[in-house]
């Protein structure tokens, strides 16, 4: 009997074709193993990753200042996956919670945010 054998960051189900480990997971070596969990804490995975390293920020998360992804200041987002800095709110908006929330809230007439 023939198995199939799939590449890092791929896996089978039930001797299907390979296909690309979900998005969070990840499979580091060829084989007929599957794909496993492994990122930390507010971090996630695009399809295909084949290293734990590759674990990037959710949405409203950044590694600015240390190895853990840690949640964007009020004043501050980023609306992406990945390790990018979370920037400032553009003029005119704010937010006042910190976290995956964008800046959502308006400056009332005749004033802007800092």
């Amino acid at each position: 009997m023939c198995i199939i054998i799939c590449q890092s960051g791929l896996s089978t189900r039930n001797g299907g074709p390979c296909v690309l480990c979900e998005s969070g997971k990840y499979k580091t070596i060829a084989g007929t193993g599957f794909c496993i969990d492994a990122c930390p804490l507010n971090t996630n995975l695009e399809q295909g990753v084949t290293l734990i390293n590759d674990c990037l920020c959710v949405v409203g998360y950044s590694k600015e200042d240390s190895e853990l992804c840690t949640s964007c200041i009020s004043g501050k987002y980023k609306s992406g996956l990945g390790n990018d800095p979370c920037v400032l709110c553009e003029s005119g908006k704010y937010k006042t919670i910190a976290g995956p929330r964008l800046c959502d809230n308006t400056c009332p007439l005749n004033t802007n945010s800092e």
